[in-house]
């Protein structure tokens, strides 16, 4: 029976919106309640002056600009206690901008005054966990992100729950397109899931969890002919049993993620380094068809020939408990182990 781990990994885009306090209220701001909304994701959000004030409003006049240019004026009366957003389009980048309040109260009073600000306007912040490098067994995760890094959180949370067991912080300087690798250290027990947020250089973060969770797809080894990849009829039963559970594993955990079977082939020590690699790789990929031609997901095979063994034996040892295979049902390639060495997957046609 195998036990391959399958990662569900949870990307989740946030940017932070939050109110200025880089300016000195005058007293008229303080009574119009006036917030600026500094951070942008563009497409998702408007630069904005937000406004509440703690009695009522007759009129408002707000003229934004920037240079010797006007973005936008706003006219508009508002109750105490409302919400009010004045906003507009800004351009990418870091913008620094003016406003100019001219306000008339329901008591009579009047004020005016002006207001400086800066608005970081960005695209969404994009992070890629590079799968093919996540070692749970070297708990080393390595990420890149579409804008320079300033700093990175990462929480670990232990299978047994509860609260996180550890918590890094790492700050960055360099290339946003520059791998970046976190390393977290032992822990008692097994590891429950590990939750990244990581910023640029204007505040905005994304955040991404790893989960890692066992599907078990027991096999019964296929036996091939000596120097052959061909599935000979008697074994078929083997693959339809193991046809059968992974279908059920499909239809349990079809609504957690998009799923992709993995085939790993290992051979025994007997034969040289380049004929068992190349043997174990059409072996996997025999087995990798068989598959691909009844259900519906991709499926992958790679050969790891005597490389991996399970029962460790001197060269030119007939072991069958190391001809074998590695059945791996996950929404990525598996993490890099012991048993999974290396990446080099293959799609089945």
């Amino acid at each position: 029976m195998h036990s391959p781990m399958r990662l569900c990994v949870v990307s989740i885009l946030v940017m932070v919106a939050t109110a200025s306090a880089s300016f000195a209220q005058s007293p008229e701001a303080e009574r119009l309640g006036v917030r600026i909304r500094e951070r942008v994701e563009l497409g998702r959000e408007m630069a904005a002056i937000l406004v509440q004030p703690t009695e009522d409003v007759l009129r408002v006049r707000v003229t934004v600009s920037t240079g010797d240019r006007t973005v936008k004026k706003f006219t508009k009366a508002v109750k105490a206690g409302t919400p009010v957003e004045f906003s507009w389009k800004p351009p990418a980048g870091r913008i620094d901008y003016q406003a100019d309040f001219d306000i008339k109260f329901a008591n009579g009073d009047k004020g005016n005054f002006k207001m400086e600000f800066t608005v970081a306007a960005q695209p969404p912040l994009r992070v890629q966990i590079l799968r093919s490098e996540l070692d749970l067994e070297k708990r080393r995760l390595v990420f890149t992100q579409s804008r320079p890094a300033a700093k990175t959180e990462l929480l670990v949370w232990a299978k047994s729950g509860g609260d996180p067991v550890q918590k890094k912080e790492i700050e960055w300087k360099g290339d946003p397109l520059t791998k970046l690798e976190i390393i977290w250290d032992a822990l008692d027990g097994e590891l429950g899931r590990l939750a990244v947020k990581t910023y640029d250089a204007d505040g905005f973060w994304a955040g991404v969890e790893v989960e890692p969770f066992t599907v078990e797809i027991p096999h019964d080894e296929v036996e091939f002919e000596s120097g052959s990849d061909v599935i000979r009829k008697n074994e078929a039963p083997k693959l339809e049993k193991s046809y059968a559970l992974l279908r059920d594993a499909l239809e349990k955990h079809k609504d957690d993620i998009e799923m992709k079977l993995f085939i790993a082939g290992y051979t025994d020590t007997v034969g040289g380094v380049d004929y068992n690699m190349g043997l174990s790789e059409r072996r996997a990929r025999s087995i990798a068809r068989w598959f691909k031609k009844r259900i519906r997901i991709p499926v992958y095979y790679q050969g790891f020939g005597k490389s991996v063994l399970a029962v460790v034996t001197p060269d030119q040892t007939p072991e069958p408990k190391n001809r074998r295979a590695l059945y791996v049902l996950t929404n990525m390639p598996p993490v890099t182990s012991t048993a999974i060495p290396r990446q080099y997957w293959k799609a089945a046609r």
